[in-house]
């Protein structure tokens, strides 16, 4: 006397407006924005009754408008997902993808050599204390704004105490 227990049975409408949400929602993982919200405007339209398909399909309608006034602002060239990488014509002075390279003889400003020097110096140094107030003295002799990101920068919380990494930061307080 066992009864079998038969699953709900979906109205055939309800069924149409999910196969419609679900087409849209594939158009969507493919970046097909034009025929996802066609779909979710045939959903909106042709069944009123599925609230809670028609709450979703307005959010991922108004998804795909803002992607596609994105894309209407972009070069058409950039659009296609499986076009080949642009490529920089060759110039004196630049590499593959347009980095600039300084010319030969030519060395950065102290500023730029600095930044390695203040970025992680501690950690770098492997809480080698004097290794890093060096890297730490040279990054501020290159450029005042080394000093001001030094005195916030985290990696140097354990030499906050040390006299010389005060001296070095606030030179007038010492």
């Amino acid at each position: 006397m066992t009864a079998k227990k038969t699953a709900p049975v979906v109205d055939r409408r309800s069924q149409q407006a999910i196969e419609t949400f679900e087409k849209a929602m594939k158009a969507m993982g493919k970046h097909d924005y034009d025929r996802a919200r066609e779909h979710f405007n045939a959903l909106l339209e042709g069944f009123p009754e599925e609230r809670d398909l028609l709450e979703r399909a307005r959010s991922y309608r108004a998804v795909c408008e803002r992607a596609l006034e994105k894309q209407s602002r972009l070069p058409a060239q950039d659009l296609r997902r499986d076009a080949p990488p642009r490529r920089v014509p060759a110039q004196p002075g630049r590499i593959r993808g347009g980095a600039q390279v300084p010319a030969p003889g030519r060395r950065d400003p102290p500023a730029q050599r600095a930044r390695p020097l203040l970025h992680g110096g501690h950690r770098r140094a492997g809480g080698d204390n004097a290794t890093a107030l060096k890297s730490l003295r040279q990054a501020v002799g290159a450029g005042p704004a080394n000093r001001a990101q030094a005195r916030q920068d985290p990696d140097f919380d354990t030499l906050r105490e040390d006299e010389e990494f005060l001296s070095i930061l606030y030179p007038q307080a010492s």
